[in-house]
């Protein structure tokens, strides 16, 4: 029952979001052929899944490819396994000077590190569509539309 309710968010959120994009776009004034309002992606959250063993190559890379687009995400949510709570946690504070520390672009204001359990290649989505359905529970209707952004192969 939770895995359909789940899908069915997963259906909602994507119908609404893709509503309030065409109607933003057919609302706005054109300034060329090619022009597609920005104003909607600019609170995009970003949605990815990685493991202790990337912290030092490919999420670095990743997150300042990120954050140096032309429009700001709202956040950059990384998807991790529980089990890498304590490692990141002790590169984050440095609290063990044989570990090294977390890259600075790891400490960058819009991340936000997130423990989850461990579902395959669906991590990276999961966990953000299971919070903005709590968000929506809870009262907040934009939950609906908030744009989300998944990246995948990281």
């Amino acid at each position: 029952m939770a895995r359909r309710r789940l899908l069915s968010a997963f259906f909602l959120i994507c119908v609404f979001a893709f509503i309030s994009l065409l109607k933003e776009s057919s609302s706005h004034v054109s300034d060329g052929p090619h022009h597609v309002s920005n104003r909607r992606f600019e609170s995009a959250i970003i949605s990815l899944a990685s493991s202790h063993h990337r912290l030092d190559g490919e999420l670095p890379l990743a997150i300042r490819s990120l954050t140096r687009q032309t429009i700001t995400p709202k956040e950059i949510r990384i998807y991790m396994p529980e089990s890498d709570r304590d490692l990141v946690r002790t590169r984050y504070t440095r609290s063990s000077p044989d570990v090294k520390p977390l890259s600075s672009l790891l400490l960058h204001p819009l991340v936000k590190f997130h423990f989850v359990e461990d579902v395959g290649p669906a991590t990276k989505f999961i966990p953000v569509l299971r919070d903005l359905m709590n968000q929506y529970d809870r009262g907040d209707r934009d939950a609906l539309v908030q744009p989300i952004i998944i990246v995948g192969e990281l």
